[in-house]
């Protein structure tokens, strides 16, 4: 473990001098010794201390392949975030695998738990919103929150669980498709745009059947107050045909505004690149 984040702090002091080919060994030594460690870890503490900043480990490699990319580099950076994406994407998709038993562990069980907190704060927020103009934004924004806590400290669990923990949770690891493999599974004339946040920045990903880039987009803190400002607007389309029509257009004005207001952060520095008739998009984060 201890050789884990010296690898790891060896691969940062290195980044910040610009010694960019010894940074990548020591963040390359890092990723080996996580996933070899992984299954190692079985005192909670330890298992904070060391799995809490193990996505800076794959964020350290992204960055150092886009310093000098290329077709290999960039490949080789996508590899990265699906990697890092991947245990996440695990837990989404087996959350309902996760069944509370007397064999129960005390990690499936704080899961468990936090998944109950989730759904009653956003039933709250549900009921909030549909109170149109007497909705309370501090009550919204603080609902909001809590659901966002509550969801990070579920992924920050699952990431710390042994891999014996995961595969009893429904969380087997698995492994992560290339870019070849992908491309197969696309539908024709499509472009696949998936992003990726790195600390306060948004990158994407766009992939075609020819082509393939990896572009920064914009900064993250801008975004969740648009994306707030966007599901309050739309909130008021559950209040009923008789308010819907009498603000109709004041309504459509306003949802356009977001809509454009978002489009401009998240589309239009990468409209370029997107081509065909078919568009999937894969979201990260806020």
């Amino acid at each position: 473990l201890l050789l884990c984040q010296a690898q790891q702090l060896m691969g940062q002091i290195h980044r910040a001098a610009g010694a960019v080919p010894d940074a990548y060994e020591h963040y390359q030594k890092a990723r080996r010794l996580l996933e070899k460690a992984r299954t190692a870890l079985h005192n909670e503490e330890m298992k904070i201390s060391f799995m809490e900043d193990k996505l800076e480990i794959y964020e350290g490699l992204i960055q150092l392949c886009l310093q000098n990319p290329g077709p290999f580099r960039l490949e080789e950076a996508f590899e990265y975030i699906e990697e890092s994406k991947s245990r996440i994407l695990q837990d989404l998709m087996s959350s309902s695998e996760i069944s509370d038993t007397n064999n129960t562990d005390e990690n499936q069980d704080s899961v468990i738990k936090l998944r109950s907190e989730i759904n009653w704060y956003s039933r709250k927020l549900a009921d909030e919103q549909l109170r149109g103009v007497e909705a309370s934004h501090k009550k919204m924004a603080d609902l909001q929150s809590a659901v966002r806590n509550r969801e990070k400290e579920v992924l920050r669990v699952i990431r710390e669980m042994p891999v014996s923990e995961a595969l009893s949770a429904g969380l087997s690891t698995s492994k992560t498709a290339t870019l070849a493999e992908i491309r197969e599974s696309m539908p024709t004339d499509s472009t696949l745009l998936e992003y990726f946040q790195i600390k306060d920045h948004m990158l994407a990903a766009i992939l075609t059947q020819e082509t393939f880039d990896i572009v920064p987009v914009t900064e993250v803190q801008p975004l969740a107050p648009l994306m707030e400002r966007l599901q309050f607007q739309l909130a008021k389309f559950r209040m009923g045909p008789e308010y819907v029509n009498t603000f109709a257009g004041f309504l459509l004005h306003t949802t356009q505004q977001h809509l454009k207001e978002l489009y401009d952060k998240l589309f239009q520095p990468v409209e370029g690149l997107l081509k065909g008739r078919h568009l999937v998009i894969v979201p990260h984060g806020v």
